[in-house]
């Protein structure tokens, strides 16, 4: 038995570039593939996930009460200068819908993303 050679004169054009492309394809997706587990491994080896550690039950349940407001602030009080100094900049009166604090789990992109949409436009009333 002899080999055959993957590539003969007699082979048409068209059966060559269609043999070249799936060689091609192959090699490229192979290569995907190799790259995908390769970042997966760095990832998994550089990851700064902590392990969840299970709390006993009894001590998630607080019965302290919760504090009313942070820093001494009346509630209203805080509404109601929020409300003037959104009425100042508006030029109009507003209506304070909610008002709680940023943590810092916000990350300055996020911010940026949320203060371009807020400002993209001007609902009508």
């Amino acid at each position: 038995m002899t080999a055959m050679p993957l590539v003969t004169a007699e082979m048409s054009p068209l059966t060559e570039g269609v043999m070249l492309t799936i060689v091609g394809m192959t090699v490229v997706f192979g290569s995907l593939i190799v790259l995908l587990f390769l970042v997966r491994l760095i990832g998994a080896a550089l990851s700064d996930r902590e392990k969840p550690v299970a709390a006993p039950a009894a001590a998630a349940v607080s019965t302290a009460p919760a504090p009313a407001s942070s820093g001494g602030v009346d509630d209203g009080a805080l509404i109601a200068v929020l409300s003037a100094a959104a009425a100042a900049v508006v030029g109009r009166r507003v209506r304070i819908q909610g008002v709680r604090m940023v943590t810092r789990r916000d990350r300055a992109w996020s911010q940026q993303g949320r203060r371009s949409i807020m400002t993209s436009h001007r609902p009508q009333r």
